[in-house]
């Protein structure tokens, strides 16, 4: 080995000794993950049901994959992620703070060169390396098959679905640590985070107008629709199927295909169908975006100045 290729070993062995040094924890709670079996059935439940939707082999729809053709995984692949990807989430982040609290290993590991805020910006980055390499893993072999059997779906748009998939696990993983932070058991964190997926997924348009037609009345019909894609579940349908160049939609991509190509009556809900031409600037798809990233940041900051004030023995 001459000289300069054994320095760039070297400095590539150095870069990532520093990076281990400097999250340790981190490091062990992406290695608690992906060295566990139990945790393989993320990537191969999403990937088995995602191929098989997209081949028509189980939960598939003719009329969705006639319509958008080589995008058709896309959207097969969104129902699954928007459901067992929020799970997962769930599952993965609501016994992160509490486990080591009630274990009583948050105070030893507190003694160690950890503040509060570093504890945690550790504990989610394990976690979500962990989650986002499963994601892309299941992800990117559910494409290739694909491709071998439908041809190759478009490689921006699948690079920017992959993208925004991992985005929305990793917010319903940064809500799950939130809940943690704030609750005293694992228990009472999946008690309140269960509800919340569910209210504020496929219910969330009834809980909302349930909640506010009481208080305020009929709501006007764009207000409406931008109170319903204000919550993950929604933006991150909307989000979708804007990358796949479906109409902008809070609902599921099968849906709003099926009712373009046929004289179907679906569920779903097509903004421009609703209030035609005048659509107002914040019911633009990008602006889905910008939400997932605050369900992202904000509620784990806002959690996180309560969880350094408490005592946590």
């Amino acid at each position: 080995m001459g000289p300069r290729r054994r320095n760039v070993a070297n400095t590539e062995r150095s870069t990532h000794e520093t990076i281990v040094d400097r999250f340790p924890l981190a490091k062990r709670q992406f290695r608690t993950y992906v060295t566990k079996p139990r945790y393989w059935l993320f990537p191969l439940l999403l990937f088995g049901l995602g191929v098989a939707s997209s081949l028509e082999l189980a939960f598939g729809n003719a009329d969705a994959k006639q319509y958008l053709g080589s995008r058709y995984p896309l959207i097969a692949f969104q129902w699954f992620c928007s459901i067992i990807g929020g799970f997962v989430g769930i599952f993965a982040g609501y016994a992160s703070v509490t486990g080591d609290r009630n274990t009583g290993r948050l105070p030893l590991l507190l003694k160690l060169p950890y503040s509060r805020s570093e504890y945690l910006r550790q504990k989610f980055l394990g976690h979500a390396g962990a989650l986002s390499a499963l994601l892309v893993l299941a992800l990117g072999a559910g494409f290739a098959v694909c491709t071998v059997a439908l041809g190759p779906p478009p490689i921006l748009e699948t690079l920017a679905f992959v993208a925004v998939s991992v985005l929305y696990v990793l917010v319903w993983l940064s809500i799950a640590m939130t809940v943690s932070m704030v609750v005293a058991t694992g228990r009472r964190a999946i008690a309140a985070l269960l509800p919340i997926f569910v209210a504020t997924g496929m219910l969330w348009r009834m809980t909302f107008t349930s909640i506010l037609t009481p208080i305020v009345g009929d709501l006007p019909q764009p207000v409406s629709l931008l109170v319903t894609r204000l919550v993950p579940f929604r933006a991150y349908l909307v989000a979708t199927n804007w990358i796949a160049g479906l109409p902008n939609s809070h609902s599921y991509g099968t849906w709003i295909s099926q009712e373009l190509n046929t004289e179907f009556v679906s569920d779903s809900t097509i903004v421009s169908m609703e209030l035609g031409s005048s659509v107002p600037w914040y019911l633009s798809e990008w602006l889905a975006i910008p939400v997932l990233v605050f369900w992202l940041v904000v509620p784990p900051v806002v959690a996180s100045r309560r969880f350094e004030a408490v005592d946590i023995v």
